[in-house]
């Protein structure tokens, strides 16, 4: 006879000669779209049923690539028409003498039949539906991972895994005691009872006993499964082995961290609790003051995620409200208008991810305090600003921050709604100071800062015709250089060009000179004359 493991449902029966068992790894669709699989990709990732026989990172691919998430729940062996091999590393419960392994499969496409090979057993034809692949090992055989061997690409659904629980025959159960203490005695709502410290021993038809606690064979039911309410509960737990249970009674305290809106936790409080880690699948209440938006309103999502912390500023430890939505039930259909300083009451799931302490999404107000008006008495310029310039340039106040002081003492940085206006608005070669003034909501402030104005260099463009300077223009470094217009002709000759020479050799043709398109050196440019053939 045998007993199933098969997405963790479990069935035992007695036998008289020897233990036989099965496991079952089946495979779950997690993406949209193919998504390769890595060593490094988790088993929760891609599997579904029979976690508990592989590795955390169970995959390792030998040759060609393969993918899960494309075809139902499963993952495809191979790339296209591509070969490929890949390997799932068993846990040390997984680890068992195989008798056989069955793999339920089919191939890709109706063009893309090939052969799957399973752990060196002989290779046979994918099926073109999904159907069942047998694999049989001439004797039992140990395995520490299940080796796919595909010519060609192919869905893999499932894989059961048939061993040999025990080599020696094995007697008959007569009777179980459980014995010993668990070794936890409190836990919070959510919980499952762990077994720890019981004893499971087997009284066998020869009289023999032996302890059965550690058999992959010997399994427990509890009731209740997991805990709801606090308080004193006795959980009723049953071990079942070769066909044969006993019951033992243990009773244990159940705590919870629920609490009220009006005993709403404070930031310190939920990150104490969530560094705890006990119970924190129970909602909280938190209380808090809106520090900072981390997300905007997303009218698309209808949520917004926000920090709040005990005392609104955000140097204290913060508490992000995420995905944070109107109800337990309902998306924002508006934008809340969370505003910055107002008092909060959420309900929500605590978690912590990396280094963020938060609601998880789904969370929603139960109380909201708008921060209450304050008025601005003043405001005041600080920092350090640029102090190196070229002349022409306007006082850069990158480095300055405007601070605003309400009537309540409390301050806030409102240098990005600040106005500035500058003396001078632009810097001459000749400037050594700057005075700087913002404005906001009415107040100024006002700062002088010392500078260092570079100079520009000018040069001197000159433009001579027969001898007779036509045009002569200062120009900065960089400004644009614009000729004169074209002489006209002068004694039956005709202007063929300018030339950066006095004169020129009648008998070569002239270097005519390309005119600059910005200042960069003084320069004198003269006109030439021909005179056309007849």
């Amino acid at each position: 006879m045998r007993k199933i493991f098969t997405l963790l449902i479990v069935a035992i029966l007695a036998t008289a000669t020897s233990w036989a068992a099965e496991y079952t790894i089946t495979f779950g669709n997690k993406a949209t779209q193919p998504t390769e699989l890595l060593a490094s990709v988790k088993a929760s990732t891609a599997i579904t049923g029979g976690l508990d026989y592989v590795t955390a990172k169970p995959f390792t691919e030998n040759l060609g690539k393969s993918y899960y998430g494309d075809d139902k729940s499963s993952i495809r062996v191979g790339k296209s028409k591509n070969a490929a091999t890949l390997s799932i590393a068993l846990s040390e419960s997984g680890q068992v003498k195989a008798s056989s392994i069955v793999v339920n499969c089919k191939q890709m496409s109706d063009n893309n039949a090939g052969t799957l090979a399973v752990n060196g057993l002989t290779a046979q034809k994918f099926p073109s539906s999904a159907s069942d692949l047998t694999y049989t090992f001439s004797e039992p055989t140990d395995i520490a991972s299940i080796q796919l061997k595909a010519t060609k690409s192919v869905y893999v659904y499932s894989i059961t895994v048939t061993y040999t629980d025990s080599p020696e025959p094995q007697k008959t159960v007569k009777s179980l005691a459980i014995t010993g203490e668990p070794t936890n005695k409190e836990y919070y709502v959510g919980d499952a009872f762990s077994t720890d410290g019981l004893k499971v021993n087997a009284t066998y038809d020869d009289a023999t006993q032996e302890d059965v606690t550690a058999k992959t064979t010997c399994t427990w039911a509890l009731a209740p499964a997991t805990f709801t309410e606090a308080g004193a509960v006795s959980v009723t737990a049953t071990a079942t082995y070769g066909g044969v249970s006993a019951s033992t009674t243990c009773p244990v305290t159940v705590k919870t961290i629920a609490n009220t809106k009006e005993g709403a936790y404070t930031v310190e409080q939920a990150i104490a609790l969530i560094e705890a880690g006990k119970g924190l699948a129970t909602p909280v209440y938190v209380k808090g003051v809106v520090s900072k938006i981390v997300d905007a309103y997303n009218a698309q999502y209808g949520n917004i995620s926000f920090n709040v912390s005990d005392d609104g500023t955000t140097a204290a430890p913060q508490f992000e409200f995420f995905r944070n939505q109107k109800d337990a039930e309902h998306k924002y259909t508006e934008d809340p208008n969370i505003e910055v300083g107002a008092t909060v009451v959420g309900y929500g799931i605590l978690k912590k991810f990396n280094d963020t302490y938060e609601f998880d999404k789904g969370n929603y107000l139960v109380e909201y305090k708008a921060p209450a008006a304050k008025t601005l008495q003043s405001i005041a310029i600080s920092g350090t600003p640029q102090t190196e310039y070229t002349e022409g340039e306007t006082f850069s106040t990158d480095g300055l921050v405007v601070t605003a002081t309400y009537d309540d003492a409390s301050t806030a940085v409102v240098t990005d709604d600040a106005t500035w206006s500058f003396e001078p608005a632009t810097l001459a070669a000749s400037t050594t100071s700057v005075t700087a003034t913002a404005t906001y909501n009415e107040k100024t402030a006002s700062e002088t800062y010392n500078v260092t104005v570079k100079e520009i260099p000018s040069y001197t463009y000159t433009w001579m015709v027969n001898g007779a300077e036509v045009k002569k223009s200062v120009l900065k470094a960089g400004a644009a250089v614009e000729a004169p217009a074209n002489p006209e002709n002068i004694d039956g000759k005709v202007f063929t060009g300018w030339v950066t020479t006095a004169t020129v050799d009648a008998n070569k043709k002239p270097e005519y000179a390309t005119i600059d398109a910005t200042a960069k050196a003084n320069t004198t440019y003269y006109a030439v004359f021909a005179t056309l053939k007849q």
